[in-house]
């Protein structure tokens, strides 16, 4: 208990004591002094004083008598407010030893409880639950505790230090209305569904013009139920293109049902095209103009992913639902004219052209880069492909390159001496590839050039922001593929140089894994623009040749590979050297030659870290998977890069493969 205020009455009495004291002294002192002068008057001074003294110490007596009367009574008064103020404090009040053992508890905390028997003597845990006393004297946050319907937040004193002997004093704060508010509050933030119809042009055009309003009219009807589901507002602000303006509660909805407006609009029949929609939604602690910025920001993310699923984005997080099929082809060809014009204005107003793929490069990257390089040269720009490395995979093609392409030597060029010669009007064009740390040269990317992208992956999130035009279309078998589009819608109509027409076709050949992946009308459209062009099959089929030791090492893999849940198989490379992703990737396209397997997984070593080369035929999203794993790629192609033990890779490997087959187990049951 404290004592202040007795020690405070203590210090007034000794002052005035000291007070009674100082009157017979001086006298006293007078009285010495008037004896020297006056004999007579000087004795008759200390009779005085001495009287004067008597007087003052029966005073003195009486006033420390009534001052400890006072303070008696004073400590006797505080005790009882103290204890009054205890008792009928407002909260819930506990008193705990070290053990945790109830040493006193006031009536409130009995009723909060609903305490029948007594709990002295007994642990907190008996009517607390399993919180921790750990920690309590260094914490300042108070205890979150949920009490029936009531919400508490229990705050704490510590009596000692030393946990061996201390008490601890609980008072709980009923905050269940700010709690409540505060639910509230967040689940009424903004949020805003960009929704875009992918293949309106494709469905519309489909259809016969007297079923035309009718398909409208189906579209209409799911979009406005689907809004009501939500308590949405729905506006439709373009033939293909919706707003849906609702808050976080119907968002957590949503994303419960799996977005299942995704599935209602493949419902409609009748076009022989199924029709899929792209969701870009944003939330957060934003404006509402912010918000609907990164809703249009999150749509652009969808649809270069393929389109056919939601990705919901707040700040700089990025969540993915759907996205599970092939990305619907595109048969319109105006967008890459227009991009072959676009691009074409852009080599045109920059010095040099920098041209690059991604690191450990493969033949569509190689073949890509040299494919923009004619690109650039024959309407009077001036290409640089850059070349970190020349990889197992890409060495047939190298050498043919380095051999039959006159000025080789002079074209490619490493990053160093590319970051040399880079000026701030230079272009930067990344082909195959739309993640800054897996480019050929990241540094390059980082001084301020313009930045075009060219690529067929799903994006990620960790996407080139910074780029002026991002070329992504994941229907696209391959970055070769979109860059001999480009070239064929050139006026200058150029001759491709025969290496070049070969390394392009080469590149097709490699993502569609000789033509049953990812393989559309105009990617046989495209092969055969090269086949005119003079790319000789024989040469593609030799590019691809191996020495007996890969083939070996194939093999390897194969005989030990294992099978996995779900028609899976999983095998891994152990040696650490070089072309290790090479033998990864071509094993993983064999696994999936055997009878029953939907998807392979190989492992190897590629520097510190461990690669997964990921294939499948579509109906598992390799894609998914990786991403999951930080990596990507495609629904039936895709890798990623774990630095971890090949052991914990594999683990990692393991536990998301089964994560997506129960994630498809619960949509199936929704469904």
């Amino acid at each position: 208990m404290d004592k202040t205020p007795t020690n405070k009455n203590h210090q007034a009495i000794q002052l005035a004591q000291s007070k009674l004291i100082l009157a017979p002294l001086a006298s006293f002192v007078l009285s010495i002094l008037l004896f020297f002068l006056h004999p007579l008057a000087g004795i008759f001074g200390l009779i005085l004083t001495i009287l004067s003294y008597l007087v003052a110490s029966r005073m003195e007596e009486e006033s420390r008598q009534r001052a400890r009367l006072a303070v008696e009574s004073m400590d006797k008064n505080f005790d009882e407010i103290t204890k009054n103020a205890i008792f009928r404090m407002p909260f819930p009040m506990a008193v705990l030893n070290e053990e945790g053992s109830f040493l006193w508890y006031n009536s409130l905390f009995k009723e909060v409880f609903q305490i029948q028997t007594s709990l002295l003597g007994q642990s907190y845990r008996k009517a607390m639950g399993e919180i921790s006393l750990e920690g309590l004297g260094e914490s300042k946050e108070p205890i979150s505790l949920t009490v029936g319907s009531s919400h508490y937040s229990f705050y704490h004193n510590i009596t000692s230090e030393d946990r061996e002997d201390c008490l601890y004093l609980l008072y709980g704060v009923d905050d269940s209305h700010e709690q409540i508010m505060e639910a509230r509050y967040e689940d009424n933030k903004l949020v805003i569904f960009s929704i875009f119809f992918d293949n309106y042009d494709e469905v519309r055009s489909k259809t016969s013009e007297q079923d035309r309003p009718l398909l409208t009219a189906q579209v209409d009807r799911l979009m406005n139920a689907y809004a009501g589901e939500l308590e949405a507002v729905c506006i439709k602000y373009e033939n293909d293109r919706y707003i849906l303006i609702t808050n976080q509660a119907m968002l957590d909805k949503a994303k419960r049902e799996n977005f299942h407006i995704l599935d209602d609009i493949k419902t409609i029949e009748g076009t022989g095209i199924t029709p899929t929609l792209s969701l870009g939604i944003a939330y957060g602690e934003l404006t509402p103009q912010e918000i609907w910025t990164e809703s249009r920001q999150a749509m652009d993310i969808a649809l270069s992913r393929g389109g056919d699923q939601a990705v919901l984005k707040s700040g700089d997080q990025l969540d993915y639902y759907g996205g599970k099929n092939q990305a619907t082809q595109r048969f319109t060809k105006v967008k890459a004219r227009v991009m072959s014009n676009t691009i074409r204005s852009f080599i045109l107003n920059s010095d040099w052209t920098f041209i690059m793929g991604h690191e450990n490069p493969d033949m569509d990257s190689l073949g890509a880069c040299l494919g923009m390089a004619t690109f650039t040269k024959s309407i009077g720009g001036n290409p640089l492909i850059v070349l970190g490395e020349v990889s197992a995979a890409v060495e047939n093609l190298y050498a043919k390159v380095m051999e039959e392409l006159p000025d080789a030597e002079d074209l490619i060029i490493s990053p160093e001496e590319a970051m040399e010669r880079r000026t701030e009007s230079s272009l930067i064009i990344v082909v195959d590839n739309h993640r800054h740390d897996s480019t050929a040269a990241p540094a390059l990317l980082d001084q301020g050039n313009r930045i075009i992208i060219i690529d067929h992956h799903r994006r990620g999130a960790d996407y080139i922001h910074e780029a002026e035009i991002s070329y992504i279309e994941p229907y696209a078998s391959s970055a070769s593929e979109m860059v001999t589009e480009l070239i064929s819608y050139l006026d200058t109509s150029p001759k491709l140089p025969r290496v070049v027409a070969e390394g392009l076709l080469a590149g097709i050949t490699v993502d569609t894994k000789d033509f049953y992946y990812q393989t559309g009308t105009r990617t046989f459209e495209a092969a055969a623009y090269l086949k005119r062009q003079g790319a000789d099959s024989i040469v593609i089929k030799q590019l691809f040749q191996d020495d007996f030791t890969l083939t070996q090492y194939r093999s390897e893999i194969l005989a030990n590979a294992i099978q996995y849940e779900n028609h899976t198989m999983i095998g891994r490379f152990e040696r650490k050297m070089e072309g290790t992703t090479l033998v990864a990737s071509q094993a993983a396209d064999e696994l999936m030659g055997i009878r029953g397997v939907e998807a392979s997984f190989v492992l190897c070593y590629a520097g510190d870290k461990v690669h997964i080369s990921a294939r499948s035929f579509g109906d598992v999203s390799v894609q998914l998977i990786m991403e999951a794993l930080g990596g990507g790629g495609h629904l039936t192609a895709a890798a990623t890069q774990l630095k971890v033990t090949m052991d914990e890779a594999e683990e990692k490997l393991k536990e998301a493969i089964h994560n997506y087959f129960k994630e498809e187990d619960n949509e199936s049951h929704f469904a």
